[in-house]
C-alpha cells in the first residue's frame, strides 16, 4: 500500500494551505518555502496522530485573516 494514499496522511492541498499561513505570519520571507513546507508537514501529521491516540479531533486553526482586527 503507497503511504501517500493513507488516510492518515495528510492532502496536497491541506500542507500547501497551512505551510502558506506560516509563511504569511512569519512575514513572507523568500526563499524559505521548503521549511513552511515541512513544518506545515509535520504539523498536521502530528496533530493527526494525537488524534488517533485521543479519539478527538484536534483544534482548528484559524486562517491569519480572519484573526486581525477588523477596521
Amino acid at each position: 500500500m503507497d503511504s501517500t494514499s493513507s488516510s492518515s496522511e495528510s492532502s496536497h492541498a491541506e500542507i500547501s494551505a497551512r505551510a502558506r499561513e506560516m509563511w504569511l505570519n512569519a512575514g513572507s520571507p523568500p526563499d524559505r518555502d521548503v521549511e513552511f513546507w515541512l513544518a506545515a508537514e509535520a504539523e498536521l501529521r502530528n496533530a493527526r496522530a494525537q488524534t488517533q491516540e485521543t479519539g478527538s479531533r484536534p483544534p482548528v486553526k484559524r486562517a491569519a485573516r480572519e484573526n486581525r482586527k477588523r477596521v
